[in-house]
């Protein structure tokens, strides 16, 4: 399977939370490619930064307990559902606008 970074892309996390991907970013002394995504819960906005090998890696099925084998997996949002989507949408742009990186109008 070829994976890839989809910026502005939902993943879920093996754990069952979604994250929502900014895009790739590349270190300027090792030129190591990172991943830059934050969580779309919680309060107050965190950006992370994860390796770009690590974030797309499989993992051991044994700490999934069977919903996926990948540390983050991409989503084409089909199998979440109208409210949570909706949710999940808000949660995205009122976090963006907390980190000053989107326009929200009222």
């Amino acid at each position: 399977m070829n994976r890839r970074i989809i910026p502005g892309g939902l993943y879920r996390h093996y754990k069952n939370k979604w994250y929502f991907v900014i895009g790739e970013a590349r270190h300027t002394e090792t030129d190591e490619v990172f991943v830059s995504y934050f969580p779309l819960y919680g309060e107050d906005p965190v950006l992370y930064v994860r390796p770009k090998t690590m974030f797309l890696e499989a993992i051991d099925p044994v700490n999934t307990n069977g919903l996926q084998k990948w540390r983050f997996l991409e989503s084409d949002a089909t199998e979440i559902d109208l409210k949570e989507k909706v949710e999940l949408l808000h949660q995205s742009q009122v976090i963006l606008h907390k980190m000053g990186l989107a326009i929200v109008e009222d």
